[in-house]
């Protein structure tokens, strides 16, 4: 596949290397890199792979750490959704959404 992402945009996970992708430039390999269709935008791509990975991680952490339930900050983003969802998918959680607003 590697020669076909020749020319292509994409989106990718950061390197084995540890190093990550917040570079101007970087060295990844073809193995986590997803092709982008034309209407989708680089900041969209960027969305495809860190927000599910990181919303089934701490479901993950939760889960293998014994916990009922856990709660997440800033749930607004496209994280919140997707950890939400994860977390309804097994019934071992309760999940409850938080919406507070401030006033000044």
């Amino acid at each position: 596949m590697g020669r076909g992402l020749i020319g292509r945009r994409v989106a990718c996970l950061a390197p084995e290397d540890g190093h990550g992708t917040w570079a101007e430039y970087m060295v990844t390999s073809t193995d986590v890199c997803i092709p982008l269709l034309k209407h989708v935008s680089f900041e969209q791509g960027a969305y495809l792979a860190i927000n599910p990975i990181t919303a089934l991680a701490l479901v993950e952490m939760a889960r293998t750490g014994g916990h009922l339930a856990f709660v997440q900050t800033a749930a607004a983003s496209t994280l919140g959704p997707i950890g939400s969802a994860e977390a309804r998918s097994s019934s071992r959680f309760i999940t409850e959404s938080f919406i507070t607003s401030l006033r000044l």
